[in-house]
């Protein structure tokens, strides 16, 4: 459990201010607005659960772990390996693309609050909701492995005869005759909204008002349903808020793709020739060609994504053109804007950089290791499949929890630990 806090915190990042010293690892402070900024992220169900300070408790336990971590790590001069600032580099520059469009571009240069609800005025409806319903069912199976057709309308004809005129009755009716493992909970399929089930039975369910349900059997590829609507709840759309910060790249974006002429050419993209130029920057006068996009691809977005986007259609090759193209644009503002002589982006970057190094170190040195020993499979299911396979990352998860255990145990004697 330990463990997989100090993952969580190394995943989530820290965020630092001048505020009361909560607790101090080998003389640097870790500050009580780290430990709150973590709170704020936790599901709020959780936090109920659990408690506020039982859960404030434990995220300030994980913090102090990921700093001991990570004095062993310069101790071993681990952040300065070769391999190790080889996988880093792709991560920075990733997160610097980010940064710059998330945190630095929108402080240098705030939208006007007018600009931004008149944008939100104008994509209203790409912000829409759509309502859903909650609806039980009874199923009758046709095809492989179910009923003729024939059959199986009969069967649920004869099901919709015993309908009570209110249906009433048709939770009932849903446990003792529908084909579907929904039966257990008398046909109760939830709330779903559009594009969750077939079309035939979404354009039923949609149109019937709550307490309402089918009088005529709906046939699709499953086979034939009595629908009831128990519940429907109404479209909404995303308040201001919400998609503020959306809006906001969305203006910084448009603008800078055309202050940059960015271009994209369909022609190169839909050549099969490395040389091909599948886009351009004018104003910088940089040439796209097709071996360096893809290339970037691999990069950044990882080997398995770019080959799906090579294989993909024309428009999402095109798509990805031109987010690869707009990433060597704020590559360009970067530079111009000297944002990483920022200090909010010096410290965020200096921070993030650390808790990759700390995840690597404790994934390769830690971990990479270890390894199940015969006695550690004793009462493994046999035959393998999966409950074996789930008995196998049981007993490998204990062995990494105690590993890290040890490892805590070995630093906090080494280090200076102080809560305040």
């Amino acid at each position: 459990m330990k463990r997989m806090i100090l993952v969580a915190i190394l995943a989530a990042g820290l965020y630092g201010c001048t505020d009361r010293t909560v607790a101090l690892v080998e003389g640097e402070a870790i500050l009580e607005s780290e430990v709150k900024k973590h709170l704020s992220g936790i599901n709020p169900d959780l936090l109920k659960r659990v408690g506020e300070e039982k859960l404030k408790q434990s995220m300030l336990e994980g913090m102090i772990e990921q700093r001991l971590v990570l004095l062993k790590v310069r101790d071993e001069k681990f952040d300065t390996r070769a391999d190790v600032l080889k996988r880093w580099a792709p991560v920075e520059r990733d997160l610097s693309l980010r940064y710059f469009l998330n945190e630095y571009l929108p402080r240098r240069y705030p939208v006007s609050e007018n600009a931004l609800l008149a944008d939100y005025g104008l994509k209203r409806e790409t912000f829409k909701i759509d309502g859903e319903v909650r609806a039980r069912h009874i199923l009758v199976h046709t095809g492989s492995g179910g009923h003729s057709d024939l059959e199986a309308l009969r069967m649920i004809n004869d099901v919709a005869r015993q309908l009570k005129p209110d249906g009433s009755n048709f939770g009932e009716l849903a446990r003792e005759h529908s084909e579907c493992p929904s039966s257990a909970d008398d046909g109760d399929l939830g709330f779903f909204g559009r594009d969750r089930m077939v079309k035939p039975f979404e354009e039923a369910a949609y149109a019937l008002a709550p307490g309402k349900f089918t009088r005529q059997p709906i046939r699709t590829m499953h086979g034939y349903h009595l629908i009831m609507v128990e519940e429907k709840r109404d479209d909404e759309y995303a308040p201001f808020e919400q998609v503020r910060p959306e809006l906001e790249r969305d203006r910084n974006l448009n603008q800078m793709a055309a202050a940059y002429r960015v271009v994209t050419h369909e022609k190169g993209i839909n050549s099969a020739s490395p040389e091909a130029i599948v886009g351009s920057i004018e104003k910088i006068g940089f040439k796209y060609r097709a071996a360096d996009f893809y290339r970037d691809l691999d990069e950044l977005i990882g080997i398995g994504t770019s080959l799906r986007v090579r294989k993909g259609g024309a428009t999402e090759r095109e798509k990805a053109v031109h987010e690869m193209l707009m990433a060597r644009v704020f590559e360009d503002r970067i530079d111009a804007l000297e944002m990483r002589k920022d200090s909010e982006y010096m410290s965020f970057i200096k921070r993030v950089q650390g808790e990759f190094i700390a995840r690597e170190y404790l994934e390769k040195v830690v971990f990479g290791p270890i390894a199940l020993a015969p006695a550690d499979l004793a009462g493994m299911p046999g035959g393998g499949g999966a409950e074996a396979a789930a008995f196998r990352e049981r007993a490998l998860e204990e062995k990494k929890n105690s590993a890290y255990g040890r490892l805590i145990e070995e630093l906090k004697s080494r280090y200076s630990v102080i809560i305040k």
